[in-house]
């Protein structure tokens, strides 16, 4: 029903083979960096996020690899000790952190660091990273040869196996070390793999649906290969080695695109920013709205609308990027200002309810649809707004 804005932050890519369209898009956006907080770095394995926290691990190491926490944005917090040699780290749909070992060995991993062994896979590639499925219940790995693995995330049994078809044909690198053995799951339940610079997106058929060229400096490079992560949930995380920070990409998979970013500071000297959580189904209606670097103690309110744009409203410091025709009174944005749905800085959250969206009548949010989610707030006796985001559900 409505069309994603195209932002000018697409950036260019270098010549690629002939590749096949599909959902993800033609070039990666960088969307951020940060630095990489590794104090004695071997190999960097992987990206994660909590939610609370980012995460980043390095493995080769047969005393343990080095576990390393993070603040939302990107700034370190503590550099902690694994126990494991890690091959990856990633999250389930609740943000809980988990490992999984050089071998086959799967563990859960504590706010602090901490791991504590689940099970073994009876995984034959020893270098393979892990992911769970859409909804917890299954965990993948990437097989040599292009072979998707699928077990019992509970107990760790094998459940199946499948090829995926054209590997190491379309994009020939895929099939070297550590390209082969990286594999990344979407919050729809998509494969990702990577390799010399091209994301593939593959269904649990093994067919490759989409590609997606990122333009990170060393996209070939040994231990550029072995960081591809997915994490936030959608965005693709690699280390530029040249650089030492971790690059942020959106390949077309996140569950929300943020845009009018940064907002304007309010007074607590950083701008407020939004984001959401949950899943891209319609009929799931699972999203929750969060809002971060709201000045202490006032109050705001998220706002809906199925437009873009900016405008400056009267008496307000910040930018509003939900638009239809005239701010105050419009049935084209919708505003969560109920009881109960009133958030206070520094930090607010709300989970929407996609059958009844706030407007003039409610709208039912239905697959196809793109609705557009910001937040409006007091500061100091004016108001502001947070930077904006983009939902399209399926």
């Amino acid at each position: 029903m409505h069309s994603l804005l195209t932002t000018s932050l697409v950036l260019a890519s270098s010549t690629a083979p002939s590749l096949p369209s599909g959902t993800l898009l033609d070039d990666a956006v960088l969307i951020r960096t940060f630095a990489n907080g590794a104090v004695t770095p071997i190999t960097p394995m992987s990206a994660a996020s909590s939610g609370t926290h980012l995460w980043t691990v390095d493995g080769g190491s047969i005393g343990g690899s080095e576990l390393v926490r993070y603040l939302p944005d990107g700034t370190l917090d503590a550099a902690l000790p694994s126990g494991f040699d890690a091959r990856s780290i990633f999250t389930d749909s609740s943000g809980a952190l988990f490992g999984k070992a050089y071998g086959g060995n799967v563990y859960s991993i504590d706010p602090n660091g901490v791991a504590t062994l689940l099970f073994d896979l009876p995984e034959g590639n020893p270098q393979a990273s892990a992911s769970f499925n859409a909804d917890d219940t299954e965990l993948y790995t990437l097989s040599t040869n292009g072979i998707l693995r699928r077990y019992d995330a509970t107990t760790g049994a094998a459940l199946s196996s499948t090829p995926l078809l054209g590997w190491g044909v379309t994009v020939p690198s895929e099939t070297g070390h550590p390209d082969a053995h990286q594999l990344e799951t979407t919050p729809t339940g998509r494969i990702l793999t990577y390799s010399d610079g091209i994301v593939s997106e593959w269904d649990l058929a093994g067919n490759r649906i989409g590609t997606c060229s990122v333009p990170i400096a060393t996209a070939s490079d040994f231990d550029t290969v072995w960081s591809f992560s997915v994490a936030d949930p959608g965005f693709v995380y690699l280390l530029n080695t040249i650089s030492d920070e971790w690059e942020v990409y959106d390949v077309g998979t996140a569950l929300a695109v943020n845009y009018c970013s940064p907002a304007v500071p309010n007074s607590t000297g950083f701008p407020a920013s939004i984001s959401a959580t949950g899943s891209p189904l319609a009929a799931d209606n699972d999203l929750t709205l969060l809002v971060e670097d709201l000045p202490p103690g006032e109050f705001g309110y998220f706002l809906v609308g199925s437009d873009q744009g900016t405008l400056a409203p009267p008496g307000s410091q910040g930018i509003l990027c939900i638009v239809c025709a005239g701010f105050q009174g419009c049935a084209g944005i919708g505003r969560y200002n109920r009881s109960g749905e009133i958030v206070q800085g520094p930090t607010g959250s709300l989970s929407v309810d996609l059958t009844a969206l706030p407007l003039s009548p409610p709208v039912a949010v239905a697959p196809g649809d793109t609705w557009n989610f910001q937040c409006w707030y007091r500061d100091l006796g004016s108001s502001n707004f947070s930077d904006a985001i983009a939902v399209q559900f399926l």
